[in-house]
């Protein structure tokens, strides 16, 4: 039997090559923002979880002691005479199923300072409920370090994402130091007043700190636990100085979410209304969201 005679087969030619390859960029141009926008979604709807878990823990405590907990439970003392106060996620980690670092580190019976002398890990354990999967960070912040704590000594403790919500005045809102804020007290309306918003650690944010505070000398002051919406969204702006180390903001795209009083979670668009108090101007949508007590009717937000 004769074999039959072989087919050289055509190679692509240099020209059908590229369209192919053209064709496969254009693709993939195609389906990256596609890809980006579902994982932000989901990244956002984890951060919304986040602060609805935040928000059932905080009233858990309020049914518990009949009062949120203090922003921070002293001022952080000075630089010559540090004194490092824990901060309000602290109280309230029984209720976040946390209970375990709770009883580790025993806030009721040991100050941070002795935390600080004999457990530093246990500062730097990373809460999942406090950390938004947009932010980029690492675990440990880096931003905010405790260099008064420990003589000698750098401390970097874990992040978090959610600082609560001082008000624009400091002691206006729902938690800052010593506070013992009841919800009678929230006389605009549990939906109309912040309980905890969102700071990721990008463009000088410095995201935030469940841990505690030191003295004002330090990064790692009372703006590492709270918030101000005396300072504008995102960039921290004000005309007496921008700070976006004491602003509210996000990873996410054009705005950042919050928890409000009432529980529920809003995202806030950085077009809400917003006043530059500090310059004298007259207050916005955003800064009455964040007074607890100001009696103004709210805009759109």
């Amino acid at each position: 039997m004769c074999p039959l005679p072989s087919r050289s087969r055509p190679a692509f030619t240099l020209i059908e090559l590229l369209v192919v390859i053209a064709i496969i960029a254009v693709l993939i141009g195609l389906l990256v923002p596609a890809v980006q926008q579902v994982r932000e979604a989901s990244n956002r709807a984890s951060c919304e979880n986040n602060l609805k878990q935040l928000g059932l823990a905080l009233h858990n405590y309020h049914d518990t002691y009949k009062k949120f907990p203090p922003g921070s439970t002293g001022n952080g003392g000075t630089a010559a005479a540090p004194v490092p106060a824990y901060g309000w996620v602290v109280f309230i980690l029984p209720y976040m199923d946390q209970d375990p670092l709770n009883k580790r580190i025993s806030p009721n019976t040991r100050t941070l300072q002795q935390v600080f002398n004999s457990d530093v890990a246990a500062l730097q354990f990373a809460v999942p409920t406090l950390i938004c999967p947009s932010d980029a960070s690492t675990e440990l912040n880096a931003n905010r370090p405790f260099t008064l704590a420990v003589s000698g000594q750098s401390i970097k403790t874990s992040i978090s994402n959610y600082p609560g919500n001082a008000g624009n005045a400091g002691t206006d809102g729902v938690l800052f130091p010593n506070s013992k804020i009841r919800i009678t007290d929230i006389r605009d309306g549990t939906s109309n007043t912040m309980l905890v918003g969102e700071r990721d650690s990008s463009n000088s944010r410095y995201a935030a700190n469940w841990v505690g505070r030191s003295a004002e000398a330090e990064v790692v002051n009372i703006y590492a636990l709270v918030g101000y919406a005396e300072y504008r969204m995102m960039d921290g702006y004000s005309t007496s100085g921008s700070f976006p180390a004491r602003a509210y903001g996000s990873k996410h795209i054009n705005g950042a979410n919050f928890c409000l009083c009432d529980g529920s979670v809003r995202f806030i668009d950085t077009s809400v209304q917003w006043g530059d108090t500090l310059g004298g101007a007259a207050a916005g949508t955003f800064n009455n969201l964040a007074n607890r007590n100001d009696g103004v009717p709210l805009g759109p937000f």
